[in-house]
């Protein structure tokens, strides 16, 4: 059912992605593009993790971003999504030296903070958000007032006609969480998760950064 939700809303955000496609092309190449997470059990893969991780290596592969930086921490099940992510885009061809593994993120916008933090520690200067067009059009408010200078590219689902015929293997072993002991729905109340998907800890952690560069700055 989720799935089959997740596709409706895709193919009715399908014009809009195309659109931003389009936008983003006359400023590529980026050099990263951030991949939010989706919870992974052992077994496989479900079509959002797939398309997520499938475009962001079609568009590595074209040339349009230059390293792929996949956000999530083990949030519903003990494996960090952002490394099972990107041990999926190696498998598809994506050199390991281009594929970084963001493990603190708990909802949608903290991937776009904290990847776009492992981005800057290593000197990228233009970066895209990678997703799906549903999580994308939500995300476009927070992005415009958090990271307004970050360029979204969600997947145009007629391009990946073949999704459900790739499926390729992993071993979850070097994605697991040892300290792992409750999902986030299980650690926070659905008015806490709320606002953590609204921002309220990213807010609060852009304050704390703005804080740190005014200090630095002073000395």
């Amino acid at each position: 059912l989720l799935t089959t939700t997740l596709l409706s809303a895709c193919i009715f955000f399908n014009n809009n992605s195309s659109k931003l496609y389009k936008r983003a092309l006359q400023k590529a190449p980026y050099d990263a593009g951030i991949v939010p997470g989706v919870p992974w059990v052992v077994g496989g893969w479900d079509t959002a993790m797939k398309g997520r991780v499938i475009w962001a290596v079609h568009l590595y592969k074209r040339g349009l971003v230059k390293n792929l930086i996949f956000s999530g921490g083990a949030v519903y099940t003990p494996y960090y999504e952002g490394k099972i992510m990107s041990l999926y885009a190696q498998k598809l061809g994506v050199p390991a030296e281009h594929c970084f593994a963001e493990i603190k993120a708990e909802h949608s916008v903290e991937n776009v903070y904290f990847g776009k933090k492992i981005a800057d520690s290593l000197g990228f200067k233009s970066v895209a958000l990678l997703t799906d067009p549903f999580q994308a059009a939500l995300l476009k408010r927070l992005l415009k007032k958090y990271k307004p200078h970050i360029a979204r590219i969600p997947f145009i689902v007629d391009t990946l006609p073949l999704i459900n015929k790739i499926n390729p293997v992993i071993s979850g072993a070097a994605a697991l969480n040892p300290k792992f002991t409750l999902s986030l729905a299980e650690r926070e109340t659905k008015w806490q998760r709320l606002q953590g998907t609204r921002g309220k800890k990213v807010k609060k952690w852009l304050r704390e950064d703005r804080k740190m560069r005014r200090a630095a700055n002073s000395k």
